[in-house]
């Protein structure tokens, strides 16, 4: 039974396998595939499982199912995540899992590797926590602001690791503006355009909150074509001044974004929260 819902999800990721210039997508999304508490993606020459907490029983199919997507795929490696709902408070055993280059399966991975998604390249970190460093189930989102990018000046909110802002600057835009409060993200980012031969001029990365950088660039008068506005569902404010919740803030932002969006512009608002 097992095989079987593996089989068919990939089955339909058929269009996905055969895409020229892309080596990474999401292979399986379990709670939806009937695989309870799974989600599975290929970053190029490696597999990741991620295990959600709130189904165990994954954890004894885990090899199983590890086997199955090496031998099929022929990928080097198939790593697990294990989720947790609070990540402040993790174990010792569970930290060490999550950054250790051993896999479950097969020969370990450099710490970074060069994937590429529709033209895109992308450096993703098989072992650096819990994200790789690029969220594949926006990729069809990340093409959509590519093809909207053409001379248009893009704010990406929450920016992570500057995706949506490389795949707007590959489309063509004129300025982006990066922001978030992880100076590691961020340079992540900077490696994501070095990547693609991009240069920096035009686009910025900006250490902030995202509600302290739109009250500023209200007051300075700033106005862009597109907002990508991709939050968590919580996440801890820099210093410590706030704290985002998705259903208290996300209004409020929105509303905040508003007011530097250009008349004609586009805000593309999308959330994980269940």
């Amino acid at each position: 039974d097992l095989q079987r819902l593996l089989h068919a999800a990939l089955a339909r990721r058929l269009p996905c396998l055969l895409e020229p210039d892309t080596d990474s997508f999401r292979l399986l999304t379990g709670p939806v595939e009937g695989v309870a508490g799974l989600i599975a993606e290929k970053y190029g020459p490696v597999v990741i499982l991620q295990v959600l907490e709130s189904s165990p029983r994954c954890l004894e199919s885990l090899p199983a199912i590890a086997r199955w997507y090496r031998d099929l795929l022929q990928v080097r490696a198939v790593y697990v995540k294990r989720f947790v709902k609070n990540r402040n408070q993790l174990d010792g055993d569970l930290q060490d899992a999550l950054h250790s280059p051993k896999p479950l399966l097969g020969e370990p991975a450099p710490p970074q590797v060069e994937i590429v998604e529709r033209g895109v390249r992308f450096a993703i970190r098989p072992y650096d926590g819990f994200s790789a460093g690029l969220f594949l189930d926006q990729r069809d989102n990340r093409s959509r602001i590519r093809e909207l990018a053409p001379d248009k000046d893009v704010l990406n909110l929450f920016a992570y690791t500057c995706g949506f802002s490389v795949a707007a600057t590959a489309g063509g835009a004129k300025s982006t503006v990066s922001v978030d409060v992880s100076p590691k993200h961020l340079e992540w980012g900077r490696t994501h355009f070095a990547l693609n031969g991009l240069e920096l001029t035009n686009h910025d990365f900006i250490r902030s909150d995202a509600a302290e950088y739109l009250q500023r660039a209200n007051r300075q008068g700033r106005q862009f074509d597109i907002i990508i506005l991709d939050p968590p569902s919580f996440a801890h404010g820099r210093k410590s001044k706030h704290d985002f919740s998705i259903l208290d803030d996300l209004p409020g932002l929105v509303s905040a974004a508003g007011e530097v969006l250009r008349a004609g512009g586009v805000m593309m608002v999308s959330t994980n929260h269940r």
